[in-house]
């Protein structure tokens, strides 16, 4: 790939090559890890070298690829009191969080940990307007590296997705625009959760499913499934296909079986999504 000192992809590695450094990441077996050293010179084209290549893909996405949707987000109402806000901040271990007016579509900015956290010990005077945050609203066509210049110029971490009638349709952080590239970044104070592992091997042909997992996905990662298709483009998602092979919301514990071919159960979901599933793929 050529890099001229001009061009969008010059300034998105120059960005990412010195965030590396100032955050001391090391690079081995496929994922970034703090404490590297970059006055060894091996190591330094290691991580250049990587990142140009992920750049290569990095430049076709567009915010919609990969922003988190708008029934995933947490988001806070401007009228909300110290208390709630601080259980907020506690219960997702955020340092950001947006904040809207009267609807979630109307997002007015975001709140940020340490702007709110003077007013934990001296509650007096508390006003959430008085440390919201500015936040970009952006088009789900905006492509990602046109996102990432932007948010660097303008020294924001988060930005809105909306759809064409001004809608929220999604949430990006700049965190999510970086490991794009670089891959998923863990330090010490990072722990997995569980929802967050998207396929699960549990038994020689039973696997548990994070609801939002592609139907692309599971498809290259599980044998006997070429009966698992997305017809029509109705759905993207293993959820997706629950939903349309049922036509319903289905219930917590509910199993749905299909001839030989395979069996779901829902593990887990709320009133509006389906959230875990274990799939039993049969054998032909």
């Amino acid at each position: 790939m050529f890099f001229n000192d001009k061009s969008r992809l010059y300034q998105v590695f120059q960005y990412l090559i010195n965030f590396i450094n100032k955050k001391k990441i090391l690079y081995y077996n496929n994922k970034f890890h703090y404490n590297i050293n970059f006055s060894k010179h091996e190591e330094r084209k290691i991580v250049e070298n990587q990142i140009k290549n992920h750049l290569e893909d990095f430049v076709s996405l567009r915010v919609s690829d990969i922003m988190i949707p708008r029934s995933d987000m947490i988001v806070v109402p401007s009228s909300i009191d110290l208390e709630k806000l601080c259980d907020t901040f506690i219960e997702y271990s955020f340092t950001r969080i947006p904040v809207y007016n009267k609807i979630p579509d109307e997002i007015i900015g975001f709140v940020h940990l340490k702007d709110f956290l003077p007013y934990v010990r001296n509650n007096e005077g508390f006003d959430i307007h008085k440390i919201i945050r500015k936040i970009i609203y952006i088009p789900r066509s905006t492509k990602c590296i046109d996102l990432l210049i932007k948010m660097r110029k303008e020294t924001t971490h988060i930005s809105v997705v909306i759809d064409e009638y001004g809608g929220t349709e999604g949430l990006i952080m700049i965190e999510l625009l970086i490991e794009k590239i670089v891959g998923d970044i863990r330090d010490e104070h990072d722990i997995e959760r569980p929802e967050q592992i998207q396929i699960h091997k549990i038994s020689n042909n039973s696997y548990m499913l994070d609801a939002r997992t592609s139907i692309e996905k599971i498809k290259s990662s599980i044998e006997d499934i070429d009966w698992l298709h997305n017809q029509n483009g109705e759905y993207e998602t293993i959820g997706g296909f629950v939903l349309s092979h049922l036509g319903r919301m289905p219930t917590k514990g509910e199993v749905i079986k299909d001839d030989n071919r395979f069996e779901i159960e829902i593990i887990d979901t709320d009133m509006r999504k389906i959230k875990m599933i274990r799939l039993t793929v049969f054998e032909n």
